[in-house]
């Protein structure tokens, strides 16, 4: 590990020790000069010091790297100190101490690989001989001129440089054991990152798989588009759904501004009406803030356009290009999905038109059946009758031929409904009370005061499937009591009908009915599912489940 001024960490204690020890035992020395012999004396010291700041420098470059200049470096300052000691007195020169950061520096930084410890134990013998030969110099008086004291302090500096030895040796496995622990909570740290991360991945893929059991395409809209917003667009993302037309039909916005929605809006049906979408650049600046564009595709058509606000991600570059990947590939499905949806809801209205159409002779034929009976009996009680009586007669063949009349235009040009939230119940209802009138039954309606939120699609679904009911309680069942409750749940509506009628054998429930089959096919169009159970002699329940 290096420091911003370039020097290994490994190096610092030893620089330091030779910076500290090189000047205090400099002091030392020149403490003991005696004046009668000075200039060899600042000859030594000189060379020490030059000895010590060429050497450091030379370690500092060179570490690690160059193991044989520091192997030359070790030689050369070896026998440089070793002549430098001799000279200063032996076993009384204080730069005997100094001998002790080369031998450091062998165990610590180990330039002699496996046998740098036999070369540190053979630096602390050529340091003994060293001192020796001075002493045998300076002999006058044969060995015995050796004294004690040289002894002692010869073997002071062995036992020296051994607890060096075992306090390096003990660093080193620290170290070590630092340097693994460090390792090991660098991975855990990762490890934990990428578990968050995954987890959180796994929990919005989740949530993305759920918006498949979304019918309503607003909803549709808004939940893909926050699954983006918590994803690959943490900074802000708008999604618009283009239709057949190419104009927007839903838009959803995370992050945004409103004073960017607008803009938006614009440059789509300016770049789409232009026909200049595959030519343009995939970034556009809005009030000075980048955004990605992606259009969103089909063989023939543009299905959705995201705007991506440009901005750092917390993940890895890798992460984030193949979750951009993977969440692109899912807002395609689900566009596809919405397309082929309406598709399959105009293929339901169709079908369904064409199924009316053929059952006009049991239903509108029926009516105007019953209206020219009526007007055959009004005709001959028409004498007996008062003014006020035929009055109300007419009446009601007036009611029944502008219901008839209604029946016929809604099974030719199917329903539509618009703003109003009454549209629904109104229209319901009429249907409700002419079924009362025309059969003399009694039904009773209970609608949802939110019955407003439903789509147009879900409101013709329910209308087909509750007029079905009635129409199958009135004609096979017999019934003259139906109860008919709607009740809008948090994610669900539900549709129960009852009826007292007879009732038929539930475990063969005749699917294949033209009628009963529209109901199923609607019912699953959307998502939802229909349940039919019947009692022989005890009457029918139909509950009919669609997702909101």
């Amino acid at each position: 590990m290096k420091y911003k001024d370039g020097i290994d960490e490994t190096l610092i204690p030893f620089i330091s020790y030779r910076t500290i020890s090189i000047i205090v035992l400099s002091i030392v020395y020149i403490l003991t000069w005696n004046t009668s012999i000075i200039y060899p004396k600042v000859f030594i010291v000189l060379g020490m010091l030059l000895s010590s700041t060429v050497g450091s420098f030379l370690y500092q470059k060179n570490y690690p790297g160059c193991n044989s200049i520091i192997i030359a470096t070790i030689i050369l300052e070896s026998l440089a100190y070793s002549i430098f000691i001799i000279l200063s007195g032996g076993f009384s020169s204080p730069y005997l101490w100094y001998f002790i950061n080369l031998i450091i520096i062998i165990m610590e930084l180990k330039p002699f690989g496996k046998y740098s410890k036999i070369t540190s134990a053979g630096l602390m013998l050529l340091m003994l001989v060293c001192v020796f030969i001075e002493k045998r110099m300076g002999m006058e008086h044969g060995i015995g001129s050796i004294a004690y004291s040289d002894i002692n302090t010869g073997i002071a500096f062995v036992v020296v440089s051994f607890g060096f030895y075992l306090l390096l040796e003990s660093n080193d496995k620290l170290m070590q054991s630092r340097s693994k622990l460090y390792e090991l909570n660098t991975n855990l740290e990762m490890s934990k990152k990428h578990s968050d991360y995954a987890l959180e991945h796994t929990m919005n893929v989740y949530d993305a798989l759920n918006i498949f059991s979304i019918s309503n395409p607003q909803r549709v809209m808004d939940e893909l588009n926050s699954t983006l917003y918590r994803t690959i667009a943490k900074n802000g993302c708008a999604l618009f759904k283009m239709n057949s037309m190419n104009e927007i039909d839903f838009c959803s916005y995370e992050g945004i501004g409103e004073d960017h929605e607008s803009i938006m809006a614009e440059f789509i049906l300016k770049t789409i009406k232009s026909k200049m979408h595959d030519s343009l650049p995939a970034d556009i600046k809005i009030d000075n803030q980048d955004y990605r564009i992606k259009y969103i595709k089909n063989s023939s058509n543009i299905l959705a356009i995201l705007f991506i606000l440009n901005g750092a991600q917390d993940m890895d570059e890798y992460y984030h290009k193949m979750e951009s990947k993977f969440y692109l590939y899912l807002v395609e499905i689900i566009m596809q999905e919405l397309d082929i949806q309406s598709m399959i809801e105009s293929y339901i209205i169709c079908d369904e038109q064409n199924r009316i159409a053929s059952e006009i002779h049991d239903t509108v034929i029926q009516k105007l059946f019953s209206i020219s009976c009526n007007m055959r009996t009004l005709e001959t009680k028409i004498g007996s009758l008062t003014d006020e009586d035929i009055k109300i007669q007419l009446n009601d063949l007036i009611k029944s031929t502008n219901s008839a009349m209604k029946t016929l235009r809604e099974a030719i040009y199917g329903i539509k409904w618009d703003n109003n939230h009454d549209t629904f119940e109104k229209k319901l209802s009429t249907y409700v009370k002419e079924a009362i009138d025309m059969n003399h039954i009694n039904i009773s309606l209970n609608l949802d005061e939110n019955i407003s939120i439903l789509t147009s699609n879900t409101k013709t679904s329910l209308y087909r499937i509750i007029c079905e009911s009635i129409n199958n309680s009135i004609r096979h069942g017999k019934a003259t009591e139906i109860h008919i409750d709607v009740t809008i749940h948090k994610e669900f509506v539900t549709a129960c009908i009852n009826d007292n009628g007879t009732g038929f054998d539930k475990n063969t429930i005749p699917k294949d009915r033209q009628g009963i089959k529209n109901m199923y096919m609607i019912t699953g169009v959307l998502k939802g599912t229909l349940n039919i159970n019947s009692v022989v002699g005890n009457g029918t329940e139909i509950l009919c489940k669609i997702p909101v």
